[in-house]
């Protein structure tokens, strides 16, 4: 049978940044986003046509055995 995916099978997790201004202190803090995908350059181009009009960009990304558990961790040291 096809194998089972789930967010706790292995692939991406990346940070992304959103570039441009949003709201008064937008120059005393960035938007980031953590986020986990199979195929994050498909997941920026998505996040890209939803988000307007500043662009996002792909600060890091980093192939883990456990996409879910990774993003988990991240989330929780960054929140």
């Amino acid at each position: 049978g096809i194998p089972k995916i789930s967010s706790h099978s292995p692939g991406y997790v990346y940070l992304m940044r959103c570039e441009g201004f949003h709201g008064i202190l937008s120059f005393l803090r960035g938007r980031y986003k953590i986020g986990l995908s199979f195929k994050s350059e498909q997941r920026l181009k998505q996040l890209n046509r939803q988000q307007a009009p500043a662009p996002i960009l792909k600060v890091a990304e980093m192939f883990v055995r456990d996409m879910k558990a990774t993003e988990d961790l991240l989330h929780e040291r960054f929140a």
